[in-house]
C-alpha cells in the first residue's frame, strides 16, 4: 500500500502530520458509493491514520449513505461537481459540503471547496485545482502546469496529492506518474498516457499548506 506524508497539525480531528494509508475507493466492490467506501473503511489499518479517495468518475453511482469516517479517517470526495468535499469524524453530507472560509481553512468537519483566496494562504490551507492535460500523444508523458487559485500559497512549504479524469473507456489510459516540481504559486505534473492513441484528460490536484 503506499504510503505517504499526509495531512496538519492545524486540521480539525488531525493534530500532528503522520504516515497513513490511502485508499482509493473505486478499486473496491460494491454497487454504490455507500457500499464502495464502507468497503475500503476495512481496509484501513487499526490506529493509522487512513484517507479514502473518491475519485471524480464514481458520480456515476447511486450515492447512497456514506458511513461516518472514525477519528483517524478523512473522505476526500472529488464526485461533486464543483469542487471536493472533505469530511472527518462528522456525518458526511447527501448533497455536498459547507463552511468554506476565507484563505480555505478547513475549520469545520466538512467543507466544499471551489475558489481560491485574495492573498496568499499559510499553514493548515488547502487548495484545490483542475487542469486540462491537452491532448497527449499514445505511449507518451507530458507536463502538465497547475496554477493555483487566488494567490496560491505564501511558499512551496505544502503536500499535494493529484489524480487524473480520463473517460475513455479504451482500456488503458492516463495517469499521474509524479510531481516534478512545485512552486508557492504552480506545480508541474507529469501524466503518461499509456494507451495507443491520443488522450485528453482532466488533473484534479488538492494541497495543505504545512
Amino acid at each position: 500500500m503506499k504510503r505517504l506524508i499526509i495531512f496538519l497539525a492545524a486540521m480539525v480531528l488531525f493534530s500532528a502530520r503522520a504516515e497513513g494509508q490511502t485508499l482509493d475507493a473505486s478499486q473496491f466492490a460494491g454497487n454504490t458509493l455507500q457500499a464502495k467506501v464502507e468497503a475500503a473503511q476495512t481496509q484501513c489499518q487499526t490506529g493509522v491514520r487512513c484517507v479514502i479517495l473518491i475519485p471524480p468518475h464514481l458520480s456515476v453511482f447511486t450515492r447512497g449513505t456514506l458511513p461516518v469516517p472514525d477519528v483517524l479517517q478523512m473522505f476526500a470526495d472529488f464526485s461533486f461537481t464543483p469542487g471536493i468535499t472533505y469530511f472527518t469524524n462528522a456525518a458526511p453530507p447527501s448533497t455536498g459540503g459547507v463552511g468554506l472560509q476565507s484563505g480555505n481553512v478547513l475549520t469545520s468537519p466538512f467543507l466544499r471547496i471551489t475558489g481560491g483566496a485574495t492573498t496568499p494562504v499559510t499553514v493548515g490551507a488547502i487548495i484545490s485545482r483542475t487542469i486540462s492535460t491537452g491532448s497527449i500523444a499514445g505511449v507518451t508523458r507530458a507536463d502538465v502546469v497547475l496554477t493555483w487559485s487566488g494567490a496560491g500559497f505564501a511558499d512551496a512549504n505544502y503536500t499535494v496529492t493529484c489524480t487524473v479524469l480520463e473517460t475513455s473507456a479504451l482500456g488503458l489510459g492516463q495517469r499521474v506518474e509524479r510531481i516534478r516540481a512545485r512552486t508557492a504559486t504552480t506545480i508541474t505534473v507529469q501524466v503518461m498516457n499509456d494507451n495507443a492513441g491520443a488522450l485528453t484528460g482532466t488533473v484534479h490536484c488538492i494541497a495543505i499548506h504545512d
